[in-house]
């Protein structure tokens, strides 16, 4: 899956790719991991900041961000793209761990569901009442 292309639009292939490449990293990183160095040190070499802030300002999702450190950084282009990089890479790391906890959450309600199902069903074995059948 594309995280980093601009939905309907070509974008620079080049920074989506970036992003891509990025939160690969950002997700075998432990827990709490500091984000904007986990993406400095994984940079290019020759990183134009001041091109990538233009991508992600221009980009449908991301112009979030970089209007988000225009209000918190007053830095040099690396330094406010490894800013919006860490916030890109925020953003998708929580994206992805949301479908978990509902996943989780879905699956502890069957759960409970089917031991109350199951509860019912021995309770009518043994001629009392069950659960739902139960005086408040």
């Amino acid at each position: 899956m594309r995280t980093g292309a601009a939905p309907g639009r070509g974008g620079d292939e080049g920074h989506a790719a970036l992003v891509d490449e990025l939160l690969r990293h950002a997700r075998r990183a432990p827990a709490g991991a500091d984000l904007a160095a986990l993406a400095a040190e994984r940079l290019p070499p020759r990183f134009d900041g001041h091109a990538f802030l233009g991508w992600a300002r221009d980009h449908d999702r991301w112009r979030f961000a970089v209007a988000e450190a225009a209000g918190k950084v007053c830095a040099k282009p690396r330094e406010a793209a490894l800013f919006v990089l860490a916030s890109i890479l925020e953003e998708l790391l929580e994206e992805a761990t949301v479908p978990a906890i509902e996943v989780a959450v879905a699956r502890h309600a069957a759960d409970a569901m089917e031991r109350d199902a199951l509860l019912r069903a021995i309770a009518a074995l043994a001629g009392a009442p069950g659960p739902a059948d139960a005086p408040e």
